[in-house]
């Protein structure tokens, strides 16, 4: 992550490695010995639906000392204690920034401090539905949280004013002095007076007791219902439900011989459907006891793994609370990058040597020689060299900061997959006319983020069945060609994030190569990954197609014909920047086949 604007920020690296057994070897050699290098065991998603288990290894380098320990160095394990940490230079919650306040008094009026929230939601967090259990859960933890903080901000200025009450007569809210107090009561919406108020007032005007305790009644008040939103999730209503029927079950097996009467009587007392009492009773009469019996099981059986899958969705869903919530301050940027031994991946071995080395080299963490930018750029460059560097402090000061790290990140993703938002969209181009499949020109927009949506959701979610593509206008690839180093406007970037929660794009067609889609995507990285995206969208479209269609032969006229429209359709798209010496050389090529093709 990296930080913008007022503060130098932190730089981390997270590397995920599949498990293997060569990687579990690595793991074992570079991570597991002291001090121990975070390693997380999660599980993903493929494609295609199958679960499958990867390492996580973070490498965070704070410093080690705090109140209760001397260590040379922290290694933070998780992106939210990255997120809680940031405090260097910059405040990571508002009581935090309340609590320093005084440090800054000479400058405060000379910079703009932004103060971020104890608990925000996340991309995924805004994606969720609110109408929902586990959506309404995230927003009362968050509220707690918040709450939290605002309890402890209140009480900081009570202790504030109670201070101020001991040396003051008179008391004037507005003086550079008090800069605490009035952001504090500012967050707790008390609005002070302006000029010099006697100290006798102090506690009528802010009535801290009241705001206090109406805070502590809120938190109580969330807190009770985030255990009835727990409760929901973990479906414990009908999970005692199911418990109570697996219990009538287990009697009804045990007294499946006995008097038929009371057997009848304890199928009607079960809390089932009435067709399926119908059926459990109906063989029942005919004394059809096997078929009962295995009735009887498979509906216990039923229940039990009910309840057992209500249970691993709700702890896979709390565990996951960290993906909905951010603690602190969010990160301004994450940059993707391959791994592997060619030239066109990280060296994971390398990285991981070079972590070894930084935390077995003896030095302390040191903001200006020896700091997170230093020791993930060192990783960094491991990886691409594919070889280790020693590790040395600089002399004086670093040079190398968050920015430096995530402009180096940006060069080794363009070496890796270069950028290049024309050629892509002539590869699309290509694509369709060797399909000769119907690619419709989207309808020209004045507006770039209504283009760029309508090429998006047309082509990535069809309305039907139909073959149908959407391709740029020859004007709106001008367009976007011409802006395409320009960032994508935020109201474009939570478009995009609504459609694809994923929020990543892939810059090459292995999908090996991938783009978050953040405020620091570029319109050309956009214009490149939904190219690409639309593509295999297209390809998967067609193999369904095929896969249904027997395929018919065409004469000879029928193919020349499909040729010729998919051939002009992709020159009418075109942009106009197209130099006329390839257009040439492509109509060449294509009139050259045509032509062996009716001779033949």
């Amino acid at each position: 992550m990296h930080y913008r604007g007022e503060n130098p920020g932190h730089a981390s690296l997270e590397t995920r490695l599949p498990f293997s057994e060569e990687n579990k070897a690595l793991i074992e050699q570079y991570c597991s010995k002291k001090p121990k290098i975070p390693v997380e065991e999660k599980h993903y998603t493929t494609e295609d639906g199958t679960k499958k288990m990867e390492y996580v290894v973070r490498f965070s380098f704070i410093p080690g000392t705090t109140e209760n320990t001397k260590a040379k160095f922290h290694l933070n394990p998780s992106y939210k204690e990255d997120t809680i940490y940031e405090r260097s230079g910059h405040h990571t919650t508002k009581r935090h920034y309340l609590e320093i306040a005084e440090l800054q008094e000479r400058r405060s009026n000379r910079r703009v401090i932004n103060i971020f929230p104890a608990s925000s939601l996340t991309e995924k967090g805004r994606l969720l539905d609110f109408s929902t259990p586990q959506g309404k859960y995230i927003l009362k933890i968050k509220e707690m949280e918040n709450c939290e903080d605002l309890l402890k901000t209140a009480q900081l200025l009570e202790k504030k004013c109670t201070a101020l009450k001991e040396n003051k007569k008179y008391i004037n809210f507005y003086h550079p002095r008090n800069k605490t107090i009035l952001i504090a009561a500012k967050q707790l919406n008390i609005e002070l007076p302006k000029g010099k108020i006697p100290r006798d007032q102090l506690d009528s005007i802010l009535n801290m007791a009241e705001a206090i305790q109406n805070i502590k009644n809120k938190s109580t008040q969330l807190e009770q219902d985030s255990i009835t939103l727990m409760d929901q999730i973990d479906r414990k209503e009908q999970r005692e439900k199911n418990k109570e029927l697996i219990t009538e079950l287990n009697k009804l097996l045990k007294n499946i011989n006995s008097n038929d009467e009371h057997l009848f009587e304890q199928i009607e007392a079960l809390n089932i459907s009435v067709e399926k009492k119908t059926e459990l009773t109906k063989l029942a009469q005919l004394k059809e006891k096997e078929q009962l019996k295995s009735q009887l099981e498979n509906l216990r059986d039923h229940y039990k793994n009910e309840s057992a899958q209500f249970i691993r969705e709700s702890q896979s869903f709390f565990k996951s609370e960290d993906d909905y919530l951010c603690r602190g301050r969010p990160a301004d940027a994450e940059i993707q990058l391959p791994l592997g031994t060619g030239k066109n991946g990280l060296n994971a071995a390398a990285m991981l040597k070079q972590m070894r080395k930084i935390v077995d080299s003896g030095y302390d963490y040191d903001l200006y020689t020896h700091n997170c930018s230093s020791t993930a750029l060192s990783i960094l460059k491991a990886g691409r060299k594919g070889k280790t560097s020693e590790v040395s402090p600089a002399k004086g000061f670093t040079t190398t900061n968050p920015k430096t790290v995530y402009n180096e990140a940006c060069l080794l993703r363009e070496k890796i997959c270069p950028v290049s938002p024309m050629q892509a969209l002539l590869n699309l181009d290509n694509f369709y006319a060797s399909k000769a499949v119907d690619a419709q020109v989207i309808t020209e927009s004045s507006d770039l983020r209504e283009t760029i949506l309508n090429f998006a959701v047309k082509n990535l979610f069809p309305e039907n069945e139909k073959m149908t593509f959407y391709v740029f206008s020859a004007d709106d690839r001008e367009r976007l060609l011409k802006n395409k180093d320009e960032l994508i406007p935020t109201e474009l970037l939570r478009d995009l994030w609504n459609i694809m929660p994923e929020r990543t794009l892939p810059l090459s067609k292995d999908g090996v190569n991938n783009v978050v889609i953040d405020r620091n995507m570029t319109i050309g990285q956009l214009t490149q990954g939904l190219s690409i995206l639309v593509q295999n969208k297209a390809e998967d479209r067609l193999k369904i197609q095929n896969a249904l269609i027997e395929t018919k032969e065409k004469d000879s006229y029928e193919i020349l014909k499909d040729k010729i429209k998919s051939e002009i359709l992709r020159l009418e798209v075109k942009p106009r920047s197209h130099s006329q010496q390839t257009l040439k050389f492509d109509l060449l090529v294509y009139f050259l086949i045509y032509c062996a093709f009716l001779r033949e």
